[in-house]
């Protein structure tokens, strides 16, 4: 479910399988809801539920979003007590 807009720049799984992208968004208009918005370029962290329910969140820069992707899709090797 991604948009237009949107590139994907890479695609990775989270806990339980949970599908997670990184994007790209270019600058220009985007759906939402029932009418449009303007969006200004930035980096998404978007991930889907199983029923197909889209979350994300916006980051100015790619460092940014490539840290909160890394963090989400890194696999939990060893949980400290």
């Amino acid at each position: 479910m991604i948009r237009k807009n949107e590139t994907v720049i890479a695609e990775g799984f989270g806990a339980w399988q949970r599908p997670y992208f990184l994007a790209h968004v270019a600058t220009g208009e985007e759906i939402a809801g029932s009418a449009t918005r303007y969006q200004h370029e930035c980096y998404r962290v978007i991930s889907l539920d199983r029923d197909g329910t889209r979350h994300g969140r916006a980051y100015a820069t790619l460092d940014d979003a490539k840290a909160e992707f890394e963090r989400c899709t890194t696999p939990i090797i060893a949980i400290e007590q």
